[in-house]
């Protein structure tokens, strides 16, 4: 893997299995980078490297991490697959909207 500048950096700081999650707000404070920077190069790091970065909205364990095991993987498919569909759902009431 041949991670440079920001990308490697965030990377070095996201932690293996649920309990080391980062939030984008520690990221952004230990990196002095703003939050929206560093959801891009999360972002990159999944989709151009891909590296498996499961994002945990709820529970007590909220931020980014690598999943340590197939159950952790498996339940931050699950969270974006609902996440997929709400945005769906809002996708099909705009599309249907009349202006």
């Amino acid at each position: 893997m041949d991670l440079k500048g920001n990308d490697k950096r965030i990377y070095s700081l996201i932690g293996i299995g649920i309990e080391k999650a980062i939030t984008a707000r520690h990221i952004a404070q230990q990196t002095n980078l703003d939050k929206r920077t560093v959801r891009e190069c999360v972002r990159r790091l999944i989709i151009k490297h891909k590296i498996p970065i499961i994002g945990n909205r709820k529970g007590n364990h909220k931020g980014y991490f690598i999943p340590a095991n197939h159950s952790e993987l498996m339940a931050g498919i699950g969270a974006l697959e609902k996440q997929i569909e709400e945005e769906k759902k809002r996708l099909e009431v705009l599309l249907e909207a009349e202006v």
